[in-house]
């Protein structure tokens, strides 16, 4: 059973995994998690619903303290706006804030100052405005990496490695007009690794998986899984990989 407890934990897929064997994995995990659960994966599964519940309480404390700072909610309607979340603390984390914050099309301020006093860890917390002014003040030498996370929110590797690129693009001795004009081109990628399937692909593959495991036998070859991944999918021929 504490073989069951490490397949549940450390199958997770790689990215250079062929889309079959995504299906075989996600198999494997719900099979076992299924037929063969035990103490030890009972502990792992609470332990993963502790942490989301933690997360979940954390994100409802953080929007109650900025809907109250941006006056869209009175400090009488927390409790029954957002379950779980105390008054008296949402009030005294809202007043804690710096005046001012603001959040719109082109600025986060206040939903960064939020996730900092409540504790919550979150990446990509900019807008694209504030990505090109923070680039385009670093490459001027206008402000540091530092003083440009502080106040646009870009952290200071992601300034770094996109200053590198804006200086390989015009040239190290381009006039600073000329360089902020071309960070104004610059996009904002998504936060973290780049997906390896699409939300169609991945909700195919979890049926397919689902019905492996359901028939209680993860151990398909990849030429079945292929022809159940076509029937289900609305791509002629399914994707390239099988």
């Amino acid at each position: 059973m504490v073989v069951v407890a490490v397949v549940v934990q450390n199958s997770a897929p790689s990215r250079r995994f062929l889309p079959h064997k995504l299906v075989l994995w996600f198999a494997q995990t719900r099979w076992y998690t299924i037929l063969h659960s035990s103490t030890e994966t009972e502990e792992w599964m609470n332990q993963r619903y502790y942490e989301w519940h933690i997360k979940t309480a954390s994100l409802l404390r953080r929007d109650a303290v900025i809907d109250l700072y941006d006056g869209r909610i009175s400090a009488a309607m927390v409790a029954s706006t957002y379950k779980g979340v105390s008054r008296r603390h949402a009030v005294d984390l809202s007043s804690r804030l710096p005046k001012g914050l603001i959040d719109d099309d082109r600025r986060m301020q206040l939903t960064r100052a939020g996730n900092e006093i409540v504790g919550v860890r979150s990446n990509g917390t900019y807008t694209q405005w504030e990505l090109q002014e923070a680039i385009a003040k670093v490459a001027t030498k206008e402000m540091k990496p530092k003083q440009a996370f502080e106040t646009y929110g870009v952290p200071t590797s992601t300034l770094r490695r996109k200053r590198q690129g804006l200086v390989q693009m015009v040239g190290p001795d381009t006039p600073n007009i000329q360089v902020t004009k071309a960070a104004r081109t610059i996009k904002k990628g998504s936060p973290g690794p780049k997906p390896y399937l699409g939300l169609d692909e991945e909700e195919i593959f979890l049926g397919v998986s689902d019905q492996i495991a359901a028939e209680g036998n993860p151990g398909h070859d990849a030429s079945r899984l292929a022809s159940g991944y076509s029937m289900h999918s609305a791509v002629p021929g399914g994707v390239s990989g099988f």
